[in-house]
């Protein structure tokens, strides 16, 4: 018999990630001294309604499963007032730990790119289609370098062999997230059209890392991904 534990009422902001259908990036901790570590931007939302919420936070209620101290799945459990679910959300969840600050010293290496979602490809009447990519790039001076293989259905078989450039921004920040600065990535998938996406990056480790798109660079676009050091 599996013992599910729950999370909830958390201000969820930058440590764990829910990736399908949408991704969820949170650093939570408990507002009981005497069982977790406070964490001063955690606040009791429990009674709060959602309008009351602080601005960009949102709540939800998730059961999860630890495979070890610093890793698990977990599975989004939350209802409506009349007990239907509200969201259909599954994904890991991961402890930020090990050379933080991040920089371009320990962001360094080979890593498998992966990102999954939707986009609305324009030459096909704006029709909402999957898209999958697969990448190996080389992160040098938190610049971008490698190949990828982009799968949409709409372009009939797989585009592969892309040549991908791009770069990785801290903005000024220690890359933890934890200073409240985002850190930022962009990913040219495809460097002969110039096909970019921008992405919010969350890194859990130097060699593990989460990212969603920001913004839409000509086309509309919702993905998720993980970008993960070669060993």
């Amino acid at each position: 018999m599996h013992r599910r534990n729950r999370i909830q009422g958390w201000i969820l902001r930058a440590s764990f990630v829910l990736t399908l259908p949408f991704l969820l990036i949170a650093s939570f901790g408990c507002s009981n001294p005497n069982r977790h570590t406070t964490d001063s931007r955690l606040q009791k939302i429990d009674e709060m309604l959602n309008a009351d919420l602080p601005k960009g936070t949102s709540k939800s209620k998730v059961v999860f499963y630890l495979s070890s101290p610093t890793s698990g799945a977990i599975q989004d459990i939350s209802q409506s007032s009349t007990g239907t679910p509200t969201d259909v959300a599954d994904g890991s969840i991961e402890a930020q730990s090990g050379g933080g600050p991040f920089t371009g010293a320990n962001i360094t290496g080979t890593y498998a790119l992966n990102w999954s979602g939707l986009s609305v490809q324009q030459g096909s009447a704006g029709i909402i289609d999957e898209e999958d990519l697969l990448a190996q790039t080389t992160v040098t001076s938190l610049a971008l370098s490698g190949t990828s293989d982009i799968f949409q259905f709409t372009n009939a078989q797989p585009q592969t062999g892309l040549a991908v450039g791009g770069s990785i921004t801290f903005n000024g920040g220690d890359g933890t997230g934890g200073d409240g600065i985002r850190t930022n990535m962009s990913v040219i998938y495809n460097k002969s059209s110039g096909s970019t996406v921008n992405c919010v990056v969350y890194i859990a480790t130097p060699q593990l890392a989460f990212f969603a798109n920001k913004d839409n660079q000509g086309t509309t676009r919702i993905v998720a991904g993980v970008l993960r050091t070669q060993q």
